[in-house]
């Protein structure tokens, strides 16, 4: 069984290694994101009445949901490719 597991791991890495933008999308855009809406953020929550709000708290769930739905399109994109 662990044979089978471990021929499919190399069989998308080879996948990944001929195209690296779901991996870009999936590391490098959140990253990125993230440093342009926690300043954006927590200058929305101050002016809302949080005072100690770092933005944080709402950049970092956001962008988790919407990579998460991202991620969705990039499994499906790999059941295309098989």
């Amino acid at each position: 069984m662990l044979s089978r597991s471990l021929a499919l791991v190399r069989k998308d890495l080879r996948l990944y290694r001929a195209d690296l933008a779901p991996i870009l999308i999936m590391v490098v855009l959140p990253l990125g994101f993230i440093t342009f809406m926690v300043p954006v953020n927590r200058a929305l929550l101050e002016v809302r009445g949080y005072p100690g709000a770092t933005g944080a708290e709402q950049a970092l769930p956001d962008m988790m949901v919407m990579f998460a739905l991202f991620l969705l399109g990039i499994v499906g994109d790999q059941f295309y490719r098989e």
